[in-house]
C-alpha cells in the first residue's frame, strides 16, 4: 500500500474498504489523538468505533473551544454580564448553558432579565450594535482560529463605523501553538489533525509538530470516509516506521491556508498569554487586540490569571480534553450531568466529548 493511493479513497462505499484495511495494519497498540471536536463527534455519530481493530484507540483531544475555556474565563463573564447589567450581551448558544462555580450559567442570568442574546456569526453582533445604538453591545468570542477571521473583520468594520458601543471579550485560543504542550501531556501514536483549523491556517503550519516532537500526523476531513482515511494513513506510517504529516484533505486544505483569512488575523491580534481547562498558561495562544483596535476590547481583571487551578465539583473535563481519562471514568458522567442539565463544558458543546459519549454510545 502507497499512502498517495489513499487519494483516490473518497466515495461512501469506501467505508468498509478503508475499515478492512486497517484490520491488516494494526498489529500493535496504537494511540491516535483527535483534536478536533468534529471528528470525535461524528467518530461516534457514525459508529466509526465499531469499525475500529481491537488495539487501535481513540481518544479525544483539547478541540471543542467551550471545552478549553478555563472556570476562570467562564466566571470572569459572569462577573461582567452582572456588572453591565444595562448593556446586550452577545455569544454563541453552546456559551450559555456553561456553569460558573457560582452556580448560574449566562442561560440563567438571561432568564433573570439580563439582556443575552444568542447569535451564530460575528456579525450579528456589529449589526447589533449599529441598530441598538446607543446601548452598549459586548460580544464574547470564542473559538479558534477558524472564527478568529471573523471576528477579526467585524473588528475592522465596527473602526471603519466608528461604532462607540461595541465591545468585545476575547475569549479566541489559537490551537496550532497549544499543540506541543498537548502533545507533552499525552503518549500518542498519531495526531489526527482539524480539518477546518488546517483550511484557514495551511497544511505546513502542522510541520513543526512532525518535526519537534517526531508525532506523525494527518489532517483529514469529517465524513466517516475522511476519518478512516486520516486513520489508515496513521497507521500506516506506524507499522512502517514513518514520522511524516500528510494531507488526507486536499479537497480543503492547501498547503498556505487562507491568504485572506490569515491577512485579517495577523492585521488584528497580537498573540497573548492565555489560559486554558487542564493547563493554565500556554504561552501565546491567546489573542488580543493590536493597539489601533483597544478601545474595542474588554480585558479581564488579574485575579482571572493568577495560576491557580479551578474545577466544577467533582467534573473530571480538565482530564477528559488531555486524553487521561474516558467520560465514562467520570463521577457525574449520566448522573446528573447530561445535555439538559451540563455540569461541565464537555457536555454542553454538540462537539464535546462527554455529550458526543452520551449521545452515541
Amino acid at each position: 500500500m502507497n499512502l498517495e493511493d489513499l487519494k483516490s479513497f473518497r466515495a461512501p462505499e469506501h467505508v468498509k474498504i478503508i475499515s478492512e484495511l486497517l484490520a491488516q495494519v494494526v498489529h500493535d497498540p496504537l494511540n491516535i489523538m483527535q483534536v478536533c471536536g468534529t471528528h470525535t463527534l461524528n467518530y461516534h455519530k457514525y459508529g466509526l468505533p465499531h469499525l475500529m481493530p481491537e488495539k487501535l484507540r481513540l481518544f479525544a483531544g483539547p478541540g471543542c473551544p467551550i471545552c478549553v475555556t478555563h472556570q476562570k474565563d467562564i466566571d470572569w463573564v459572569i462577573s461582567l454580564i452582572k456588572e453591565n447589567k444595562k448593556s446586550i450581551i452577545a455569544t454563541f448558544g453552546d456559551l450559555m448553558q456553561v456553569p460558573g462555580t457560582c452556580g448560574k450559567s449566562l442561560s440563567q442570568l438571561k432568564d433573570e432579565g439580563f439582556d443575552i442574546r444568542i447569535i451564530l456569526s460575528p456579525i450579528q453582533a456589529l449589526n447589533l450594535a449599529s441598530s441598538e445604538a446607543p446601548k452598549r453591545v459586548i460580544f464574547i468570542a470564542i473559538g479558534f482560529e477558524t472564527t478568529a477571521p471573523a471576528v477579526a473583520l467585524i473588528i475592522q468594520d465596527a473602526m471603519k463605523l466608528r461604532l462607540t458601543n461595541f465591545s468585545v471579550v476575547l475569549l479566541l485560543k489559537n490551537l496550532i501553538n497549544a499543540l506541543p504542550y498537548l502533545l507533552r501531556e499525552a503518549q500518542i501514536s498519531g495526531l489526527l489533525c482539524p480539518g477546518h483549523v488546517a483550511a484557514v491556517i495551511g497544511s505546513k503550519a502542522f510541520e513543526p509538530i512532525v518535526e519537534s516532537l517526531g508525532v506523525p500526523c494527518a489532517i483529514a476531513g469529517f465524513e466517516p470516509v475522511d476519518i478512516l482515511m486520516g486513520l489508515l494513513n496513521l497507521a500506516y506510517q506506524n507499522s512502517q516506521g514513518l514520522v511524516r504529516l500528510y494531507n488526507v484533505y486536499p479537497r480543503v486544505v492547501v498547503k498556505n491556508g487562507n491568504s485572506k483569512a490569515k491577512e485579517l488575523i495577523h492585521s488584528t491580534f497580537d498573540m497573548n498569554n492565555a489560559i486554558w481547562r487542564g493547563f493554565s498558561f500556554i504561552p501565546k495562544t491567546g489573542y488580543q487586540l493590536k493597539k489601533a483596535f483597544g478601545n474595542f476590547e474588554i480585558k479581564p481583571d488579574e485575579f482571572r490569571l493568577r495560576n491557580t487551578h479551578i474545577r466544577q465539583l467533582d467534573c473530571i473535563c480538565d482530564e477528559v480534553i488531555l486524553g487521561k481519562a474516558a467520560p465514562t471514568s467520570c463521577p457525574l458522567f449520566n448522573n446528573p450531568c447530561k445535555p439538559e442539565a451540563p455540569i461541565g463544558p464537555c457536555m454542553v458543546s454538540r462537539e464535546g466529548t462527554c455529550r458526543a459519549y452520551y449521545l452515541h454510545l
